[in-house]
């Protein structure tokens, strides 16, 4: 089962530009939270895996263009690290647009998304909370 979360950063008009992330977006290691935290705490590389699209698999580095179906590179491609995108490596094109909109707006479209991962530039932080969950937490080191 998937715990599928939103990745977004803030942008200087203060909405958010995000993407839908499918596996693991929990905050505990080896979630979502603790690799963003752990390996995307430079703005420039944010926004480089929000550009990306759509996210299946979060790794610890963008990666490069590998194909998703073929399950003979599978456990390689995991142990490089790499990032799977939907259009980059599935070459999907439904619902993997990079999203923009107000914090209200993504918030209210939570549908099967458990958890919000917010970057800010301004900060340099990442932010983070449950859906439905009102406030949102500075992301810290978790290591369990």
């Amino acid at each position: 089962m998937s715990t599928n979360a939103y990745i977004g950063m803030e942008l200087p008009d203060g909405r958010v530009k995000y993407v839908f992330n499918h596996w693991d977006g929990y905050v505990r290691k080896p979630g979502v939270g603790w690799k963003l935290f752990h390996n995307y705490r430079d703005p420039e590389k944010v926004e480089k895996l929000i550009e990306l699209g759509a996210i299946s698999s979060l790794g610890a580095e963008i990666g490069e263009q590998h194909d998703m179906d073929d399950r003979s590179l599978f456990e390689e491609n995991r142990e490089k690290g790499w990032t799977s995108f939907y259009g980059r490596d599935r070459s999907n094109t439904e619902n993997v647009d990079v999203k923009v909109s107000t914090y209200k707006k993504m918030e209210n479209d939570t549908y099967c998304v458990e958890y919000i991962y917010v970057f800010r530039p301004k900060t340099g932080k990442w932010y983070w909370k449950r859906a439905g969950n009102k406030t949102y937490q500075i992301l810290k080191n978790i290591e369990e």
